[in-house]
């Protein structure tokens, strides 16, 4: 069974799946079954989300078949500047709304010229970027420290290792900050973004 959702239930939804406990059955046992939460949206927004609950099916476990799920979903590519994006979820874990967002931040930077994130490094401040790349994808960082000096590298890396952890949510507001900043200079023509899978479609 499927419910779509509205941003606006989305909160209520993931409190009641937080607080939820399974009923025994009759074994004495939970059955098995894996939740994913599958969302819908454009650009950085999500319009709706949809929760599937998974179970056992043969030989292939509930966890499996929702990965299996998630994998397909993740490897579709839609029109326009439109995403669809699955993950599990866990009754006992809180989250928040960015967690039901694809990872755009690494797929802006992946997209961006040399040129361009030149530019956006000399207009973001260099610890909030550090932040953003804090546990990125090690194609990201090089992207991003490629256009550096080799001293800057130097102490980019000194400070993402010597930084220790931070909170999910600083991460999260590090990227929004440095997408804000390329959509900024997109828009005042400093830059332009284009994606991958266009050669025409400008994003802003």
């Amino acid at each position: 069974m499927t419910e779509v959702l509205s941003p606006d239930e989305i909160d209520r939804l993931l409190k009641a799946i937080n607080e939820e406990n399974d009923s025994p059955n009759q074994s004495g046992r939970n059955p098995e079954k894996t939740l994913v939460a599958t969302s819908y949206g454009h650009d950085e927004k999500i319009d709706r989300i949809a929760i599937n609950s998974f179970s056992d099916t043969g030989d292939r476990s509930a966890h499996s078949n929702a990965d299996l799920y998630c994998k397909t979903i993740n490897s579709l590519k839609l029109m326009d500047n439109t995403w669809i994006f699955a993950k599990i979820i866990s009754e006992n874990t809180p989250y928040m709304m960015d967690s039901f967002l694809p990872d755009i931040f690494s797929a802006v930077i992946l997209n961006l010229d040399d040129r361009a994130i030149q530019k956006v490094l000399r207009n973001a401040d260099a610890i909030i970027f550090v932040k953003a790349l804090k546990s990125e994808k090690e194609e990201v960082i090089n992207k991003v420290l490629g256009n550096l000096s080799e001293r800057g590298r130097s102490l980019w890396r000194e400070d993402m290792e010597y930084m220790g952890p931070i909170r999910y949510r600083d991460v999260v507001e590090a990227r929004e900050k440095i997408l804000d900043i390329v959509h900024h200079l997109t828009e005042i023509g400093e830059i332009v973004y284009m994606r991958k899978d266009s050669s025409e479609e400008i994003i802003k």
